[in-house]
């Protein structure tokens, strides 16, 4: 259908742009948050910066089949002194605009494309990364955006998006680097509602960071509430 018509339009318009990309990796502002966190809230003031474009949930794999290839699992964790060469290059192809597509796009457009001198990365799923990635790459330090989980859980509940999530929730399919989910998995025991599994979801994105020595110091932390009340 003309949906379908201008999607591949705007791919093919996106493939010639990537070609064209020089946004500096070493400006990319990351920033990281639940979903239903406030994270679309922080984007678009983040994209008032005058020469920046957005990139769009990344981590998505069903959406960006580049991570999927090399074996990312939808939340996943790399041991910050652990070496994944191929993970690097990706992530320094979408910090350097190298990663385009209608999708990784949806909050930007070709103008600002166009025009970027460095790059917005909205993330949910990124939390177990993002020690890694601090120690990986020479980045301005990234934002990490902590709502609280009850109103994180209330949210997921009624978007509904979360909804068929399968109970009990299933151990984590194998994957590279899976001891520390897994052993959150075990920790957490027996979740048999979608209101105990969704808040899981929001402790095991949170625990490994909230707990980590370089919290609010090799990134800054700040709660959705506090930047609320006091912008």
């Amino acid at each position: 259908g003309l949906r379908s018509a201008e999607r591949r339009w705007l791919a093919c318009r996106l493939a010639l742009q990537q070609q064209r990309m020089h946004t500096d990796p070493t400006k990319a502002i990351l920033l990281f948050a639940s979903p239903r966190g406030g994270s679309t809230w922080i984007e678009e003031l983040l994209a008032t910066i005058p020469r920046t474009a957005t990139i769009w949930e990344p981590l998505n794999i069903d959406e960006v089949p580049a991570f999927q290839r090399i074996g990312f699992a939808w939340r996943q964790h790399i041991p910050e002194e652990e070496r994944w060469p191929e993970a690097e290059q990706l992530f320094l192809r979408t910090f350097q605009g190298k990663l385009l597509s209608p999708y990784l796009t949806q909050a930007t457009d070709l103008k600002r494309l166009r025009t970027a001198e460095r790059l917005i990365v909205k993330l949910v799923r990124g939390h177990l990364l993002l020690p890694w990635l601090v120690r990986r790459f020479a980045l301005p330090r990234p934002v990490l955006l902590v709502r609280h989980p009850c109103a994180v859980v209330a949210s997921m509940l009624k978007h509904g998006a979360w909804d068929k999530l399968p109970l009990p929730t299933p151990p984590p399919a194998p994957h590279r680097h899976d001891a520390l989910v897994r052993g959150y998995h075990v920790l957490a025991g027996n979740v048999g509602t979608l209101e105990e599994r969704l808040a899981l979801i929001w402790c095991m994105d949170h625990a490994y960071l909230l707990k980590h020595p370089l919290n609010d110091v090799a990134w800054t932390t700040i709660t959705y509430e506090e930047l609320l009340l006091q912008p």
